[in-house]
């Protein structure tokens, strides 16, 4: 598909040729971001979204605390712009700019319609060329992989064929294994403070399992986590408790009434939804091993 904005959407490789910065790569982002008050509603925006609904792979108060902690703002204000953006850090100092990458990401899904400023790309090869196995390994950058992965999917004019999205769901699977997600009430219980609540956890290990399933099937390849790499009962044999109402026929009084309540009734479609996804993960996951066998 012929990219239909080219000032914003470049290949990387001619990205990487023809872009120079005079400045420093932090400090030509922050020059192209919009106001700190704007990035905010950007973030409100987001986890008002369908996307958000879908894929639940972000918690909003974490983010807000990431984007407090990660985006430096000017004493001043600009008129007729509000207060700039004058740096990024990692406030840890452990090299986490991914914390930032998140928020850059919603901001070119929101303030871009997902397609991707040259500066930005720039930023975010800079992060993704590191090795997934390095100790610069996090959950921020899992959750950046699959923003990446899913706006490629939704923004025609950077992605147009799964096959494209080889290299990244790759890196998105070997993230995700190398953090631990396919049990993340061993490795992360009790530290939701600083990773966020284990559900959204859960919901990067699926959407993982989701982006390795679509790219084999496109390309007719096995998959890049087999059965071998994590315990399958866990993720498909552990069913969620409102899902056995969901299941069931007849409901009770009580149940009926809680139907009634829009909270309620939202917890329960995200569950059929869930269920929906399990079983299409567990079924396709099988014929994928069972065509791609040496004895097939």
């Amino acid at each position: 598909i012929q990219n239909s904005n080219p000032n914003y959407c470049t290949a990387p490789l001619g990205l990487l040729l023809r872009t120079h910065e005079p400045q420093g790569l932090i400090e030509a982002v922050c020059k192209l971001l919009p106001s700190h008050a704007d990035i905010e509603k950007d973030i409100d925006v987001f986890f008002s979204s369908t996307l958000h609904d879908m894929l639940r792979i972000l918690d909003k108060d974490k983010v807000m605390r990431d984007f407090k902690e990660c985006f430096i703002v000017s004493d001043g204000l600009l008129i007729g712009f509000g207060q700039p953006v004058i740096d990024l850090v990692a406030p840890q100092n452990d090299g986490n700019f991914f914390k930032v990458a998140v928020i850059l990401m919603l901001v070119c899904i929101v303030e871009y319609k997902g397609c991707i400023p040259q500066t930005l790309n720039k930023f975010f090869i800079s992060l993704t060329s590191l090795n997934t196995a390095s100790k610069l390994n996090f959950i921020e950058r899992s959750q950046f992989s699959l923003l990446r992965f899913f706006n490629k999917i939704y923004c025609s004019y950077d992605c147009c064929e799964a096959t494209q999205l080889a290299n990244l769901a790759a890196e998105v699977s070997e993230c995700s294994l190398n953090l631990g997600l396919s049990n993340v009430d061993w490795w992360y219980k009790g530290q939701e403070t600083l990773v966020g609540p284990l559900e959204t956890l859960r919901y990067m290990w699926y959407w993982t399992l989701y982006t390795d399933v679509v790219v084999s099937f496109e390309m007719g390849k096995p998959l890049f986590i087999s059965d071998d790499h994590f315990d399958p009962s866990i993720t498909f044999d552990i069913k969620p408790p409102m899902a056995q109402a969901a299941d069931s026929v007849t409901l009770d009084k009580d149940t009926a009434a809680k139907l009634d309540d829009p909270s309620a009734i939202e917890k329960d479609v995200q569950t059929r939804r869930l269920s929906i996804l399990l079983e299409f993960l567990k079924i396709s996951r099988k014929c994928l091993t069972e065509v791609n066998g040496r004895t097939t």
